[in-house]
């Protein structure tokens, strides 16, 4: 599903814009989640908790309303009065190198959005969501090994360390975050910096909107997994 709907984004005919960019930290509908810690337990995977669904149209808002602007349909504010270096594009940073550090570490190197820095928090810390396909492909996918923990290194870095080494060269795995259906969980996704990043006069979203609006941006969701490299960045 994420494959398909990145084509489709990079097909301007079809004039798609992705808003969220990752939608796998969030809880299952009526779920029991203890925000000191990031877990939930229980509730309907196949839909998304209240909370999380009036979050994305939050985090989403940046994105949504560039596309808005592009077209045409603000009132008075011309698309070229958005700052360009301060305010979200895509949704939040990318993963755009997997390294292969050793037999189960894995180093990240992430592409900034908005954000300059980088935060692992509650079961962030513990891996989840990051996770490696030991050969094979999407239409025959090879074995998924989960992650048990992930660090910040820098401001631009993650090391990930695998739940135990892959057997294929690294060339033949392929890197994802998160695969499949996992569930991250409202609150344990990796995040940039964003709601600490000073704006511009007027362009501060949390003192028009309410300070829910001044959100930390996820990192997005890989579409396609990211073959390992064996040479860093």
């Amino acid at each position: 599903m994420r494959e398909s709907v990145l084509d489709l984004s990079l097909d301007p005919s079809q004039g798609i814009a992705v808003f969220i960019a990752q939608t796998a930290d969030s809880n299952p509908l009526n779920a029991t989640w203890v925000p000191a810690t990031g877990l939930f337990s229980g509730g309907d995977p196949q839909h998304r908790d209240q909370a999380d669904l009036l979050r994305y149209g939050q985090l989403g808002a940046h994105t949504a309303a560039r596309a808005a602007l592009a077209l045409g349909l603000s009132d008075t504010i011309p698309a070229g009065a958005v700052p360009a270096d301060t305010l979200p594009v895509k949704g939040g940073p990318a993963i755009v190198h997997a390294y292969q550090a050793s037999a189960t570490e894995i180093i990240l190197t992430i592409q900034h959005d908005a954000g300059t820095d980088l935060v692992v928090p509650l079961q962030a810390v513990n891996g989840v969501g990051f996770a490696l396909m030991d050969g094979g492909s999407v239409a025959v996918p090879g074995p998924i090994i989960t992650a048990t923990a992930a660090s910040r290194i820098d401001a631009t870095h993650i090391a990930v360390t695998l739940s135990q080494a892959p057997t294929n060269p690294a060339a033949q795995c392929l890197f994802y975050y998160p695969y499949g259906s996992t569930q991250i969980g409202r609150g344990d996704a990796v995040t940039d910096n964003f709601s600490t990043i000073e704006q511009p006069p007027g362009w501060t979203i949390g003192a028009d909107l309410g300070g829910s609006f001044a959100a930390n941006m996820p990192l997005q969701a890989t579409a396609y997994g990211l073959p390992l490299a064996t040479t860093p960045t």
